[in-house]
C-alpha cells in the first residue's frame, strides 16, 4: 500500500523500530507519528522522521502530505544515526 512515489521516504514496520539494539539510536518517547496501513513508520531522507511531539502539529502536516495515513502515539522508537549523514 506504499506511495511508489515517495521516492524519498523510508518506510520502516514499528515491530522493528521499536526494538532496542546496539549502536548509535536517536530514541522518540511518545512521539505522534504518521503510520502507514502497512503498520510503517516513515524517514524522509533517511535523516528526518515524520513525526512530532506536538499531536496538532503532526495532524496538520499529516492531512497536507500523507492523507489517508493515520497519526498515532507511539511509545518509543530508535531511529538509527549514521554519522556519515551529517558530514
Amino acid at each position: 500500500m506504499k506511495d511508489k512515489r515517495k521516492k524519498n521516504i523510508k518506510f520502516v514496520p514499528i515491530a522493528e523500530a521499536s526494538k532496542p539494539k546496539n549502536g548509535m539510536f536517536q530514541l522518540y518517547v511518545d512521539y505522534w507519528w504518521c503510520v502507514t496501513p502497512d503498520e510503517e513508520i516513515m524517514l524522509y531522507r533517511r535523516t528526518s522522521p515524520q513525526c512530532n511531539h506536538n499531536e496538532d502539529c503532526a495532524r496538520r502536516v499529516n492531512e497536507k502530505l500523507y492523507p489517508g495515513y493515520e497519526i498515532r502515539q507511539l511509545p518509543v522508537i530508535f531511529v538509527p544515526i549514521d554519522p556519515r549523514d551529517y558530514c
